[in-house]
């Protein structure tokens, strides 16, 4: 996997919210707003906590609020995220306590050059996971789509209930089985017993 650097000072954070909140762009995306043009501005930061509050996984929904304060510490708004994150009911990472507790112990500076390497660090682990999730994603609907097309190519049009049901699997072997299943089929109704479709 071969990564690059982006800068994100020119990306506009409405924009970016409005590809957060459609699922076009991954929530991994979110520490970087305060990066980007109008990432200081209230209504942006207001649509960050909602969708930093989707986040399932606590220790990743407290690291995009981490995450987020050090960015904003590279721009002259930090002081406006950290008014708006008080109330964002964020738990304390032990990550971030040992930081704090060290630059009070050796000086901020140190200390935040360690904060700023472990956000890297969370954001590059957390985009890795994000990437694989989205390969296995676009794996499963091309499977999908490449059955739906024999199907049509192979038997005419496909029922609207077998169809759905083609669409809301999820699991990538039993999409490929039910293509072979289809290759092998010599009727739609041998293929529909065969895969157990309705």
């Amino acid at each position: 996997m071969m990564l690059h650097e982006v800068n994100v000072c020119d990306d506009d954070a409405f924009a970016t919210m409005t590809d957060v909140e459609s699922g076009k762009a991954p929530l991994v995306v979110l520490p970087l707003i305060p990066l980007m043009r109008n990432g200081e501005n209230d209504e942006v930061i207001r649509r960050w906590i909602v969708m930093a509050s989707t986040e399932a996984v606590e220790s990743r929904r407290n690291a995009l609020g981490v995450m987020v304060k050090v960015f904003a510490e590279a721009t002259d708004c930090a002081a406006i995220w950290e008014k708006a994150l008080e109330g964002w009911n964020m738990k304390r990472s032990l990550v971030w306590e040992e930081l704090e507790r060290d630059a009070k112990e050796h000086g901020e500076n140190r200390a935040r050059e360690e904060a700023k390497s472990w956000a890297r660090e969370e954001a590059k682990s957390w985009a890795r996971e994000e990437m694989q999730r989205a390969r296995e994603q676009a794996q499963i609907e091309g499977v999908s789509r490449a059955l739906l097309t024999l199907l049509n190519k192979k038997f005419g049009s496909v029922p609207t209930a077998v169809n759905e049901a083609i669409q809301k699997q999820t699991d990538f072997n039993t999409l490929s089985e039910w293509n072979t299943i289809a290759a092998l089929a010599s009727t739609f109704d041998e293929f529909r017993q065969t895969a157990q479709l309705p």
